[in-house]
């Protein structure tokens, strides 16, 4: 069971301002070679499905998944590739480990990268290494 969303990772562009803009996740590519497209995705958490949409519907963040952990904190994964997590259901449990998709490059993305955030109880966006600090063992760039 992997404690990363996807194997081998290598944080591409942090979490923190980018280009004069607030980058609200962390960016994954595969470490060695960057070349993630149609990689496994798995969930860092136990929880329930709560939101997911299997197929490009115009939102910036593609097809995605997110992921509501025991503690309220919400889980998400986006840009997956097209169909990649239809096998999912509104309300499923989820076991952290489980496979919940494939790395895309859907939405807003400009190349194939898995997209994580986290989200407080409330919604409110997070500093994902306050909530899930195993991204401090990821190499970055």
């Amino acid at each position: 069971m992997s404690q990363y969303p996807i194997d081998n990772p290598y944080i591409s562009s942090d979490y923190g301002r980018r280009n004069g803009e607030m980058h609200n996740g962390v960016d994954f590519v595969n470490k060695q070679n960057g070349a993630v497209d149609g990689k496994p995705v798995y969930s860092v958490t136990d929880g329930k499905v709560v939101r997911f949409a299997s197929t490009p519907d115009g939102n910036r963040v593609g097809v995605r998944v997110r992921i509501q952990a025991p503690n309220g904190y919400q889980y998400n994964y986006f840009h997956l590739q097209d169909g990649s997590n239809s096998h999912l259901q509104y309300n499923m449990t989820i076991n952290k480990g489980d496979f919940i998709g494939n790395v895309g490059n859907t939405g807003g993305s400009r190349g194939g990268h898995l997209h994580f955030e986290i989200w407080a109880p409330n919604g409110t966006k997070v500093n994902p290494y306050d909530v899930y600090p195993a991204l401090y063992n990821i190499p970055h760039r």
